[in-house]
């Protein structure tokens, strides 16, 4: 959940999407959050994932995929605390956002990881008491007295 939260901390919302996609964003986290610790990890998961761009609204992917230059944007498209920033200056924080933000996906995709590998070696331990095998249990029961056969 902290490293989560710590993503979301560099993402850069810019322009009239921005700040509305980055409320999202959180609201979409809290969701996760009530849900449970696992959904809340697999959200983190997601959003360290290489496919979880938002260019559109985030001005790391933006940078990262070369769909603007900050340097060109109009002040009015920054947030507040860019805004009195250099050019110079504006371009090392969205450097430093994506070093940190690159950074903690690989601790995020290193956890899953070795999560996924114990979660693994559980279902080894005792396979028979899982959901999985309760489902896969129940459906072949079912199956067999409607008289299909499994091979």
């Amino acid at each position: 959940m902290k490293l989560g939260q710590e993503l979301n901390a560099t993402y850069i919302a810019y322009g009239q999407k921005g700040t509305e996609k980055k409320k999202r964003q959180a609201t979409q986290d809290s969701f996760a959050k009530t849900a449970g610790v696992g959904v809340m990890a697999q959200r983190a998961v997601a959003k360290a994932s290489k496919q979880y761009k938002n260019e559109a609204w985030d001005l790391v992917d933006a940078e990262k995929e070369g769909s603007i230059n900050v340097e060109e944007l109009d002040e009015a498209e920054l947030p507040a605390e860019m805004q009195k920033m250099t050019p110079k200056e504006r371009k090392q924080h969205i450097e430093k956002m994506a070093k940190e933000r690159e950074e903690l996906q690989k601790k995020i995709n290193k956890l899953n990881e070795e999560r996924r590998k114990y979660v693994a070696e559980q279902r080894k331990n005792s396979p028979d008491n899982t959901l999985d095998a309760a489902i896969i249990q129940a459906v072949q029961e079912q199956a067999q007295k409607k008289k299909y056969a499994f091979e």
